[in-house]
């Protein structure tokens, strides 16, 4: 294998694990606020975790969705 294909290989598996921590930080932001909200409204139910952090899993969806199309366009 060539050293050109070699660095376009390693910058796709960089570019891979950057999405896996993008998605990570998103739904880890989110449930993090829905945490803190549950724990400043004092809630008996953790509404906010539970809301906020499916709106975590669907904007980190998005985002590799939008991705993945900026990828494959290129």
């Amino acid at each position: 294998m060539n050293q050109k294909k070699k660095k376009d290989l390693k910058k796709e598996y960089l570019r891979y694990a950057g999405l896996g921590f993008e998605v990570l930080a998103c739904i880890l932001l989110f449930v993090g606020a829905g945490y803190f909200l549950d724990q400043k409204m004092e809630n008996e139910n953790p509404w906010f975790l539970l809301s906020l952090s499916l709106v975590g899993c669907g904007v980190a969806m998005y985002l590799l969705i939008r991705q993945f199309n900026r990828m494959n366009e290129k």
